[in-house]
């Protein structure tokens, strides 16, 4: 499978939940294709290394993260400094840190709608 998704991450989607579940397959896939971290596993989704390799390559695949790493302020910072619109996903508390607010601003210089002072009220149940 990794030959596979060496030449299109896309095809990780039709993976098994065991494949969907291998670090190296995961890694793989999204090196290839970023979305292709939609489909990982939840526990994948919960493994602040695929996480971060994740994020760095696009930023707004926070959506996808678990609870538990959207809350994690190294993870939030590397997906805002990605895709500043990123933060929106990021628990609240995240939101109103002054560096992580920042860096989303600074890093959204092509994308001037993005309203970084309103994802201060979005919050994750």
């Amino acid at each position: 499978m990794i030959r596979v998704v060496k030449e299109d991450g896309s095809l990780f989607q039709e993976a098994s939940s065991r494949l969907r579940n291998d670090v190296e397959v995961v890694l793989t896939a999204v090196q290839k294709e970023p979305q292709a971290f939609i489909y990982a596993s939840e526990e994948r989704k919960d493994d602040k290394d695929v996480v971060m390799a994740s994020v760095k390559l696009d930023g707004m695949l926070l959506k996808y993260v678990s609870p538990r790493l959207r809350d994690d302020r190294d993870i939030v910072i590397a997906a805002a400094k990605q895709h500043p619109e990123a933060l929106e996903f990021a628990w609240a508390r995240l939101c109103r840190d002054p560096e992580c607010v920042t860096i989303a601003k600074t890093h959204r210089a092509n994308a001037p709608t993005v309203d970084v002072e309103g994802a201060k009220m979005h919050v994750f149940r």
